[in-house]
């Protein structure tokens, strides 16, 4: 199930291209940590998340920070 819908979610980064909007980004990247995440892909799980992490501070989207520290702490404590 989650790698079906990691390869989902890629395949949705890829069609939005260079100029996807940072919300999708935001959205596409947590998407992939959480598959990454509930695979044990742990270091794939973390990219993914600091990449969304990045992109909603510079967003300014405090919901999205917010729910990839959570899941950034998730990883550090396995």
């Amino acid at each position: 199930m989650f790698d079906e819908a990691r390869e989902y979610i890629q395949k949705g980064l890829k069609a939005c291209g260079e100029d996807c909007p940072d919300n999708i980004r935001i959205d596409g990247e947590y998407g992939l940590g959480v598959s990454y995440f509930n695979l044990q892909k742990f270091d794939e799980a973390k990219l993914n998340f600091n990449r969304s992490y990045k992109l909603a501070k510079k967003s300014d989207n405090k919901i999205s920070q917010a729910e990839n520290l959570i899941m950034l702490g998730k990883i550090a404590v396995k």
